[in-house]
């Protein structure tokens, strides 16, 4: 009995310090700064501290033998956190300006800078995922099992153990269709506006493909694969989700409420992953609603311009 309380102890203590880790590595503290004490000069500080406090989780992980489980996670949000500040580095530079960031560029060449930040930021977590002894489908870098039976979700509907063929189409439509109630109620984007882009939808595809890409591996993939291991399934499946909902904050849907609503979205898209072991239906759910997102995006700039 005293094994039993010791290991439940243990476990709870995993699960309690990777809520911590991810709070920890996420915006939290600039969205705190920023819109409740006002303090938006302190945000380069909090960025140095981030990695200066993920590097002791890092170390301390690996030398406490209750945290050693950990250690990979905490090593991966370091690394996460580093190749951000790594591609801010690189997009100061004379190159990038002259090419990705000149002023007055249009929404394709503004996003596209944005995609090839986070896809520089990609690379990296690769790279880091990789050094530390992940092999592809360690990290869902694999496409899965696409009629993997999903794991039923009565208050949604599925009692069933439905295959994920059937089961993710049905959330493409009812997911795409619910993403542009919510555009329209959040956006002022016309349908005028959005016929005015539609000979931009190959340039939205592209984009939408690298940004679905980017955040699934980042946010998704290279979190799992050491957390879920430490943590188990379904606390590995929130703390992804909540971590995508925060790094969302600033989006098409700004504030709490797009939070609340990228919560949900995060923890389909992870759903997805850990239930067909791959990359496949995450990937595109994530794809599908970004088209839409950057259609809209496409119409409001052609508004103002």
């Amino acid at each position: 009995m005293t094994t039993i309380v010791t290991i439940h102890r243990k476990n709870n203590l995993v699960i309690a310090a990777a809520w911590g880790f991810m709070l920890l590595s996420s915006i939290l503290p600039e969205i705190i700064l920023h819109e409740v004490l006002h303090r938006p000069d302190l945000v380069a500080s909090v960025t140095w501290g981030r990695l200066l406090i993920l590097a002791g989780l890092t170390a301390v992980s690996w030398l406490w033998q209750p945290l050693r489980p950990l250690w990979k996670y905490a090593a991966i949000l370091l690394i996460f956190a580093g190749g951000q500040e790594v591609m801010n580095r690189v997009r100061e530079t004379a190159v990038w300006q002259n090419t990705l960031n000149q002023a007055g560029s249009s929404f394709a060449r503004d996003y596209l800078s944005v995609q090839v930040w986070k896809l520089g930021v990609t690379g990296i977590v690769l790279l880091g995922l990789f050094a530390l002894g992940f092999r592809r489908k360690d990290a869902f870098l694999v496409r899965g099992q696409l009629d993997a039976p999903i794991t039923p979700v009565k208050w949604l509907g599925f009692p069933k153990p439905e295959p994920w063929t059937h089961f993710g189409t049905k959330w493409i439509i009812f997911l795409s269709i619910g993403m542009v109630v919510l555009l329209n109620i959040f956006g002022t984007v016309h349908l005028d506006s959005l016929m005015s882009v539609w000979g931009m939808i190959p340039v939205i595809l592209i984009l939408s493909a690298l940004n679905a890409f980017n955040e699934e591996v980042t946010y998704r993939a290279a979190q799992l694969a050491p957390l879920e291991p430490a943590v188990g399934s379904r606390q590995a499946l929130w703390i992804v989700a909540v971590l995508f909902a925060i790094m969302h904050y600033y989006s098409a849907i700004n504030g709490v409420a797009g939070v609340i609503l990228t919560i949900f979205m995060g923890w389909m898209l992870t759903k997805a992953m850990l239930e067909t072991r791959g990359f496949f239906w995450s990937w595109l759910i994530h794809f599908t609603q970004d088209v839409i997102i950057f259609w809209f995006i496409a119409g409001g700039a052609s508004r103002l311009s």
